[in-house]
């Protein structure tokens, strides 16, 4: 007996389907489309988190500066400049302020366009004077000085712009953005009857 075995053949064989160029640069345009779009928002993130701390960092530096100028003026005597005529015009502005301290050292804070710099001079004018930085980036300071009659200070106003600039500012982006801070306060020195 003859058996007969079914022989099934199978067709012509089919390759797989692969992408084809056009299914390939789509896919690439919207890969990097995504991508871009990411890397500008990531970029924009960064860029906002550097400037707040950049005006945050000098806005705190800055504030401590000014509470330690006014807690000079507010225990210190003897100061200067004085103006011209203090009973017709008792009020000067300047760009410095002398004073004596609780310890009886003469200092004076000074501020240098140039350097834009804020200094504390010890013993102005003296032989051994030393200059001290008290604060950078400043690109606008001035004293207004009140006195009653006599050399008596009144009140001190102090006015000082600071620009923003972090230690650790990238060159690739720059400081474009931060506004400057501005700091203005006055204070009377103690009366010592």
């Amino acid at each position: 007996m003859r058996s007969d075995h079914l022989h099934v053949t199978a067709g012509p064989r089919r390759s797989r389907a692969a992408f084809s160029m056009v299914e390939l640069l789509i896919a690439l345009a919207i890969s990097a489309t995504l991508l871009t779009a990411t890397m500008v928002a990531l970029s924009a993130s960064f860029k906002s988190y550097q400037l707040t701390t950049e005006s945050a960092s000098t806005h705190v530096v800055s504030r401590l500066m000014m509470h330690r100028m006014l807690a000079m003026v507010r225990t210190g005597t003897e100061f200067g400049p004085f103006p011209a005529n203090p009973l017709t015009n008792p009020t000067i502005t300047s760009d410095y302020l002398t004073m004596r301290t609780e310890s009886g050292q003469y200092i004076e804070i000074r501020y240098s366009a140039g350097d834009e710099e804020l200094n504390v001079v010890l013993n102005p004018g003296e032989v051994d004077e030393e200059i001290q930085p008290m604060l950078g980036g400043v690109s606008a300071c001035s004293f207004e000085l009140t006195y009653d009659v006599g050399p008596k200070l009144r009140r001190a106003s102090i006015d000082i712009t600071i620009e923003p600039n972090d230690d650790v500012d990238l060159a690739i982006e720059g400081n474009e953005g931060v506004p400057p801070i501005r700091l203005v306060s006055s204070v009377s020195p103690r009366r010592l009857e």
